[in-house]
């Protein structure tokens, strides 16, 4: 979200458009930022009718897809705004594709691949680069840091708070141990399947008739009370 207090912006502001409407945007700042900022708070409208704008705030409810520059579905709260970009609430007649023609690219082969670039994603990183790994970092945000240790792309903070305090010295240790940062990524299939046929304690099938006499249920200690008798209307 834009602040307003105690912060300054990095840049000059530039010009977005919103369902034909010119829209002030900062650099650095999403397109729900830049919404809210206006005074915008309904995105779009579902079938229904309902509106539907910025809920979460982190990617994770798709409340406040709009379209950009053509593209259908994306996140407003997750799409930083760009200068003349074309954004609107409704759904195009004749979608522009989500993405470019898919070319052979490089080959990352890291000794250890961290999916998420939050606090924990972070640290992980840290001790592995520290210990001599080869460490690649994904994040689907355009920074590091999750939801808890989010930093602020748009504006100058003259006295950072103690969650962007943190946030700060765990990227810079990061990228001082050498770990590899790539954001805007979507991990799809990282991993592949287990060999072993041995079932998983999860799927592995309840024991039934005998087997189940270790399973017992804990008894209560005392008695449970006996049922309030129920009123009576004269």
């Amino acid at each position: 979200m834009r602040l307003t207090r105690g912060a300054t912006p990095r840049g000059a502001p530039f010009t977005i458009t919103f369902d034909g409407d010119p829209i002030a945007a900062l650099p650095g700042e999403t397109v729900a930022a830049a919404l809210s900022a206006a005074g915008i708070l309904a995105f779009r409208h579902t079938a229904s009718g309902a509106p539907r704008g910025l809920h979460c705030g982190m990617g994770a409810c798709w409340d406040c897809l709009v379209t950009v520059d053509g593209r259908m579905g994306q996140r407003a709260c997750m799409t930083k705004a760009k200068p003349g970009m074309l954004v609107t609430g409704a759904v195009p007649d004749r979608p522009a594709p989500l993405a470019g023609t898919p070319r052979d690219g490089a080959v990352l082969t890291p000794d250890l691949l961290v999916v998420g670039a939050g606090p924990a994603g972070l640290a992980a990183a840290i001790a592995a680069a520290e210990a001599g790994c080869d460490t690649l970092l994904l994040d689907e945000r355009a920074e590091a840091g999750g939801q808890y240790l989010k930093p602020a792309p748009a504006h100058h903070l003259p006295r950072p708070d103690r969650q962007h305090r943190q946030g700060d010295t765990l990227r810079t240790r990061a990228l001082a141990a050498g770990v590899t940062i790539l954001h805007g990524a979507v991990a799809w299939g990282p991993s592949r399947p287990a060999r072993s046929t041995a079932p998983s304690p999860c799927t592995r099938p309840r024991p039934r008739g005998r087997d189940r006499r270790h399973r017992r249920r804990p008894q209560p200690r005392h008695p449970p009370a006996p049922p309030h008798p129920r009123p009576r209307c004269a």
